[in-house]
């Protein structure tokens, strides 16, 4: 591991860390240990199940995306993959695409799959992830508009997201202005560059090649059914959250998505943090009973993930492993 990359580590468990201890410091222990004992443990098993079929939908869905330039690839990899994608992504985050398209590519050969375009498909998930995040969004704030529909207009103004929307624009203007300096160079670096953007921009335009589109949809609409219904059931399992209606658990969705913005190693913290914050602060309920939701949901899903990706790990081609191990 390079310095910089044992900085960023160091500094993601930093925060986690920080994270966990703002979560738990005013916590009651013996009110949460008693939350603990009086869980719902049915709930909470039938929870951490559900959230461990999310990476096999995701993977289908990913599959479906990259049949047109990779027919090859099985089912049974694809869903090995995104398994391991997840169990690496716990100890380094935001990794969980990078390795998902190596141990693709690797898995066919190369050729098969090139990873310039698995990158394309990546991208294109993760947009419509967050056109998905927009849509509950509106319905969150329609469902529950004097509930949520005022913090969601709030916050929609608020400075931090206004400095996330430059950030993007930035980031979007520099890959234009690179992908623009290699389409005039010769340089054999620019030329790498030129043919990499050029395979992610194909890799991107899989979606509108779709021969299933109305699938594709099936598959988004199953994905978030089932984050819904791991939350729903989570707050099922823990007393004192049973009250929480399909909306409150609906907004609790967007919640622990967009914690997963936040670069600490498998969700640790901040997961915590943001579910105990949106659970007091604007479903009412006490701290306590939040913390203890979360660390419940949290870690019994973490569990099955590790437990599958571990397996999964024997199921992927040993080139794909080695270079996991040398560039993580």
């Amino acid at each position: 591991m390079t310095s910089k990359k044992a900085i960023g580590q160091t500094l993601s468990v930093v925060l986690s860390i920080l994270l966990l201890w703002f979560s738990f410091r005013g916590v009651d222990w013996s009110a949460f240990m008693s939350s603990l004992k009086s869980c719902r443990w049915t709930y909470l098993v039938g929870s951490a199940l559900v959230g461990a079929t999310m990476p096999m939908c995701r993977s289908l869905r990913w599959r479906h995306t990259v049949l047109p330039f990779a027919p090859k690839i099985s089912r049974r990899e694809s869903i090995i993959s995104n398994y391991v994608a997840y169990l690496v992504n716990m100890a380094i985050p935001l990794t969980h695409e990078a390795t998902r398209c190596i141990i693709t590519h690797r898995s066919q050969n190369g050729k098969e799959a090139p990873y310039d375009k698995l990158v394309g498909v990546a991208v294109t998930e993760r947009a419509c992830d967050i056109v998905c995040i927009l849509i509950i969004f509106v319905v969150t704030a329609i469902l529950s508009w004097d509930k949520y529909g005022l913090f969601v207009v709030t916050q929609a103004g608020g400075p931090r997201l206004r400095t996330l929307l430059l950030a993007l624009i930035a980031i979007i203007c520099a890959i234009a202005i690179l992908d623009l300096m290699s389409h005039k160079s010769e340089n054999k670096a620019m030329k790498a560059i030129r043919s990499f953007f050029s395979g992610m921009h194909e890799g991107l335009m899989t979606v509108f090649k779709l021969k299933r589109p109305l699938l594709y949809i099936s598959e988004t609409i199953l994905l978030w059914v089932i984050y819904w219904l791991q939350l729903y059931l989570g707050t099922r399992a823990v007393p004192g959250l049973e009250t929480l209606g399909a909306g409150d658990v609906l907004f609790l969705t967007l919640c622990s998505m967009l914690s997963t913005i936040i670069p600490v190693p498998g969700g640790f913290g901040a997961f915590h943090y943001v579910m105990a914050t949106a659970l007091a602060g604007l479903c009412g309920a006490a701290w306590t009973d939040g913390i203890a939701f979360a660390t419940l949901v949290h870690e019994s899903q973490t569990l099955a993930l590790i437990c599958l990706g571990a397996i999964s790990i024997a199921f992927i081609p040993p080139s794909a492993r080695k270079e996991i191990t040398t560039k993580k």
